[in-house]
């Protein structure tokens, strides 16, 4: 029963983060703001152009050439070949994006902190 009751709950748990990529309900509403703002025609869809918008106004734009060959990268990757984005597929677009930038933030720190001759351990 207890294997159950733990199955049972760790899926809700995993639903749940599958419907909020694990932002907060404050998040995903100002991402819902966002993201009804650029679905001109109230279909449910945003286009590249307005997804790239929407980055822009959020302020996530890729800013070099690297961050822009990445994004592009992403958005192969989550589109699900219609060429427009959903709320669940910006979503997850957001969270994967979010978590490489803080992936190349740490980057640039530790690049940082060798160049001024700090090891690893400190």
């Amino acid at each position: 029963e207890f294997w159950d009751a733990s199955g049972v709950a760790r899926e809700a748990q995993y639903a749940e983060y599958r419907s909020t990529r694990g932002f907060s309900p404050a998040e995903v509403e100002k991402m819902d703001e966002c993201f009804k703002q650029y679905d001109k025609d109230g279909s449910g869809q945003i286009s590249y152009q307005e997804l790239i918008a929407a980055l822009d106004k959020m302020g996530r734009l890729p800013r070099t050439k690297d961050e822009q060959q990445r994004l592009l990268a992403l958005l192969r990757r989550v589109d699900d070949g219609s060429g427009e984005f959903d709320f669940p597929e910006f979503l997850r677009l957001m969270r994967t994006w979010e978590i490489a930038a803080k992936r190349q933030k740490v980057k640039a720190e530790m690049a940082v902190g060798y160049d001024c001759g700090f090891s690893d351990e400190e």
